[in-house]
């Protein structure tokens, strides 16, 4: 059986960047607030307030937050064998 959606709010100071990790969920994160670079691999995004980043799971990623910090809502969709993400 699969398991139902969650949502998170995470609001930081500015703090040193988020560790690498990846997520089995696909992922809805939207800046409320603030500055945050999104990490990757091959490159990094600047977001900011009213952005928003549709993550893949499996992909590996941070968080660089910007000095003022950032507020982000996030919500995430498990994901399943077989899901397919359409870019």
């Amino acid at each position: 059986a699969m398991s139902s959606a969650r949502s998170r709010l995470r609001t930081t100071g500015s703090m040193p960047r988020m560790p690498f990790h990846k997520s089995d969920s696909l992922g809805l994160d939207t800046i409320l607030a603030g500055e945050v670079t999104l990490v990757l691999e091959e490159a990094e995004v600047l977001l900011r307030t009213g952005d928003m980043v549709v993550m893949r799971p499996g992909v590996l990623h941070s968080w660089r937050p910007g000095p003022e910090g950032y507020t982000l809502a996030g919500v995430f969709v498990p994901g399943r064998q077989g899901l397919s993400v359409q870019h």
